[in-house]
């Protein structure tokens, strides 16, 4: 006796909305990283900016 209830269609779009998301998690991760390290260097520059506007 099968008791499991049909698939309906949100079940079958919430399905493939976690594939879609699990895929995309190292992508998400690496622009993530990628956004830090820009991030740094913005503040690197500026922080090199400042200090040497004061210094001279």
């Amino acid at each position: 006796m099968n008791t499991a209830r049909p698939c309906s269609k949100g079940d079958l779009r919430r399905s493939r909305l976690r594939r879609w998301a699990a895929s995309q998690r190292r992508p998400a991760a690496s622009h993530f990283v990628r956004g830090l390290c820009y991030g740094a260097g913005t503040l690197a520059a500026s922080a090199a900016a400042i200090w040497l506007q004061q210094r001279f």
